[in-house]
C-alpha cells in the first residue's frame, strides 16, 4: 500500500501541539538552527524516506516512524545530558578558580609556575631560590595538597 499522509494524535500529559519557540529564542536555549537541524530535519527525512518509498515493504511504516522517533528521542536525550553534564565541569572549574585565588600568593606562583608554565623542577628552584629541585618538587606539592583541600572543602559545602 501507498502511505500518502502520516496523522500523529494523541492526548493528554504527552500530547503536544507545536513547538514551544520561546526556548529558540531564550539566551541559554538551543537555538532555532539547533533545533530545525537537530530535531525537525531528521523526522522530516523519515518522512520522505517513508514516501520515496526507501523503507522496505516488508516494514510496517508506522512501526518504522516509531523506530525512527523513538532513536530521536534517544538522541536528544543524550544531547541534554551533555550539555548539562558541560555545565556542571564549568561550575567546577569555577568553584576551582575560586579555590585557586584564595592560596596564597607563593603557593600560586609556585603552581602556575609548574602547571601553566610547564616548567621542571630543576627551573622551578632556580626562579623561585629553593636550594634544589627536590625542596621545589616538595613546595609545588604542598601547594597541590593545599588547593586539593580547599576544592574538596568548597565542592562539600556547595
Amino acid at each position: 500500500t501507498d502511505v500518502r499522509c502520516v496523522v500523529l494524535t494523541g492526548n493528554g500529559k504527552a500530547f503536544c501541539a507545536g513547538q514551544d519557540l520561546g526556548e529558540a529564542i531564550a539566551a541559554d536555549g538551543p537555538g532555532l538552527e539547533s533545533i530545525l537541524k537537530d530535531g525537525y530535519n531528521p523526522i522530516i527525512r523519515m518522512m520522505r524516506d517513508v514516501q520515496r518509498k526507501s523503507v522496505p515493504n516488508q516494514v510496517q511504516p508506522g512501526a518504522y516512524l516509531f523506530d525512527v522517533l523513538k532513536a530521536q528521542l534517544k538522541d536528544h536525550k543524550l544531547m541534554r545530558a551533555a550539555s548539562e553534564l558541560e555545565q556542571h565541569q564549568e561550575l567546577q572549574q569555577q568553584r576551582v578558580a575560586a579555590c585557586f585565588s584564595i592560596l596564597d600568593e607563593a603557593s600560586r606562583q609556585l603552581l602556575s609556575a609548574y602547571y601553566a608554565d610547564r616548567m621542571n623542577f630543576e627551573e622551578i628552584a632556580a626562579r623561585f631560590d629553593y636550594s634544589n629541585p627536590v625542596i621545589a618538587e616538595f613546595e609545588v606539592n604542598k601547594a597541590m595538597r593545599q588547593l586539593e583541600t580547599l576544592v574538596k572543602a568548597r565542592l562539600t559545602i556547595s
